[in-house]
């Protein structure tokens, strides 16, 4: 269903808009409590990452609790935090 959802908000707003944003860090939750791979959760929560931050800029609370996102599957996966996602 999420998929769907992106699909719309994509071509009603574009790929690079923060609903969009939210609905993949939305699905990237999901596959995360369901046990999906960690480079694919990882990869829909930083596309979600960088568009908050180019529309919303790094110091938006929604940017922070996708942030929260990527550090939940981090602490999960026991992978060290990248450099580049320290504030």
């Amino acid at each position: 269903m999420l998929v769907k959802l992106i699909a719309s908000l994509e071509k009603q707003f574009g790929r690079n808009h923060i609903e969009v944003a939210k609905a993949l860090s939305q699905l990237g939750m999901t596959k995360f409590h369901k046990g999906d791979k960690p480079a694919e959760i990882q990869k829909l929560l930083f596309e979600a990452r960088d568009i908050m931050a180019a529309k919303l800029g790094n110091q938006n609370p929604q940017y922070a609790d996708i942030l929260k996102n990527v550090a939940s599957l981090y602490i999960t996966h026991k992978k060290n935090t990248p450099k580049h996602l320290v504030c």
